[in-house]
This record gives structure tokens, C-alpha cells and sequence, in this order.
């Protein structure tokens, strides 16, 4: 299905009219980092349109440049939407809780806030800040359990008053998990603790579309793991304006991949016909390719 230049907007071979007149365009493929946020403000169209339509696809990065990005773009326009094509995990979700509006398609993919830390005794290994916190509500659960079954055994099979049951009870729970205990690194838990806090701290700062307060502590808190899949019907649990794509938006982030170091950013105008071709290079209206440095 090829789209067609109509009045400034953009038709489909169906028929399908998407008016891209009054949007700007901006292309994201990979990950979220520093220098992204700057291209995206270095290289904005100097003549802004009331919209910007943008299609997201990356696997994560810096949640600080999530947030200006966000931010950046809520202020620079009247409507900021984002499109989600394919993989858009961690910082990519951040960022888009500042969206006015998220379009998904069957293939579009959001992920948990957790953020994720560097293991200091491994290379290039990391984990979610929240394994620690989690690990130690396991612990407390296992030992407040380990407690309880002792104490109730000692009183019922084993013939102790309920005082000394619960004194050997306790002493057998605090030397069975004390050593375990003993391990956890309370400099460490704070760091973690802290970590934590920036993707609740920069969505609360956001004037976003999350559907409730409670949607923010389950995209933080609420996922076993990092890469757990959010699709388009659990993400309209979670924000409050989330919509399939029109076919000509289909059309327009063909080929999209969230892959590479280093981000591939282009700016585009509704007007200009700009689509994606089958091998995910950006095409203008004569077919040739447009680069960020073109437009």
C-alpha cells in the first residue's frame, strides 16, 4: 500500500486520509542518549507546525534524555503524538508518558520503568534496580513464615510452654537468616533505592497521559522483568489516550528497527510526503532517499 500526497496531507491506496498538513515529523530509531536529545533540538524545524508526530523505536537508554525530549517536544507544540512501530522498552516508554497521544500498532511494544544498574562485579552486566528491594521483601516473607511454622510446631508436637517455644522459634529464625542478611550492602540498597526514584520523579514532573496514579507504581514496580511485553491493550490500561494506527501511519514506519549505537534521527514536514520504503530508508517524493542533514 503506497500513500499519496493529498492537499498537504497524506492518503492511502484505500482511501484512508491522514492530514499530516499541520505536524512535523520526527523519525527516532535507537537508543535514548544525551546526544540525541541535542539533534532533536539542534536539528528541529525552525518553522513549527501546531503537531509533531513521532515514531519511536528503541530498546531503552538515559532517562534524563527520555525526559527532556519529552519535555522539549511537549512545549515546542501544541500536540505531541507518539507512534510506537515496533520495540520501544525503558526510557522510550519514559519518554512517551509525556505524549499527549500514543499510536500503537500489533507490533508496537512497550516496557517497564525499572531502571536498570550496572553489576559492579561483572563487566557488562546489569540488573533492575529493583532486585535488591524485592529480594529483601522475599527474605522477610520467608523468614516471617520460617517463624510462625516453628513456634506453632514447638507448641503443638512439642510440648514447650508458648514462651520458650517462641524464644527457640525466634533464635532458630534469626540464625537461619541472619548470615543472608548479613550480605546485603546497605550502601548499595541506597544507591539502588535512589535509582528507583528518577522514573517516578520525571513522570510526576510530566503533564502526561498516564490513566491513573496507580498506572505509574505498576510500570515501575509491577512487571517481573525488564522485558516484559506491554501491547496496545494493556498499554490503554495504562494511558489514557492509546489508539491503533491509521494504514497510512502503517505505511509510514515500514521498516523501522530499534537497533544500533547511536541513534538515527530525521526531521520531516507533514507536507513534504515523507515515507518509509520497503527497506527502511527514508524516501522522498521522487524516491530518493532523505537523510537528517537534507531536510
Amino acid at each position: 500500500m503506497d500513500c499519496e500526497l493529498v492537499d498537504g496531507g497524506v492518503r492511502t491506496g484505500i482511501g484512508d486520509s491522514l492530514d499530516l498538513s499541520d505536524s512535523d515529523i520526527l523519525i527516532y530509531m535507537g537508543p535514548v542518549t544525551r546526544n540525541g536529545f541535542e539533534r532533536v533540538v539542534r536539528e528541529i524545524p525552525r518553522e513549527r507546525r501546531k503537531k509533531v508526530l513521532m515514531v519511536l523505536a528503541t530498546l531503552g537508554g538515559n532517562p534524563d534524555a527520555a525526559y527532556r525530549i519529552s519535555r522539549f517536544l511537549r512545549l515546542s507544540y501544541e500536540y505531541f503524538t507518539v507512534f510506537v512501530p515496533t520495540l520501544c522498552k525503558s526510557a522510550g516508554t519514559l519518554l512517551c508518558i509525556g505524549a499527549d497521544e500514543i499510536v500503537m500498532s500489533e507490533t508496537g511494544e512497550l516496557g517497564p520503568l525499572d531502571v536498570q544498574i550496572k553489576n559492579p562485579e561483572e563487566l557488562a552486566d546489569y540488573g533492575s534496580g529493583l532486585d535488591m528491594p524485592q529480594a529483601i521483601d522475599f527474605l522477610q516473607d520467608k523468614a516471617l513464615e520460617t517463624l510462625r511454622l516453628t513456634l506453632v510446631n514447638l507448641v503443638t508436637g512439642g510440648g514447650l510452654s508458648t514462651k520458650r517455644s517462641a524464644e527457640t522459634a525466634s533464635n532458630f529464625t534469626v540464625g537461619l537468616f541472619a548470615p543472608i542478611f548479613a550480605q546485603i550492602d546497605p550502601l548499595r540498597l541506597g544507591r539502588n533505592a535512589r535509582a528507583v526514584l528518577i522514573a517516578s520523579q520525571y513522570a510526576g514532573r510530566m503533564d502526561g497521559n498516564l490513566a491513573t496514579g496507580q498506572a505509574l507504581g505498576r510500570l515501575i514496580a509491577g512487571y517481573p522483568s525488564h522485558s516484559y511485553s506491554i501491547d496496545r491493550d494493556e498499554a490503554a490500561e495504562l494511558f489514557q489516550r492509546v489508539r491503533p494506527p491509521t494504514p497510512c501511519e502503517d505505511e509510514l514506519a515500514r521498516g523501522i528497527i530499534a537497533t544500533g549505537s547511536e541513534p538515527n534521527i530525521v526531521w520531516a514536514r507533514g507536507g513534504d510526503q515523507v515515507y518509509w520504503g520497503t527497506g527502511g530508508e527514508t524516501l522522498d517524493e521522487a524516491g530518493s532517499k532523505i537523510t537528517s542533514e537534507a531536510i
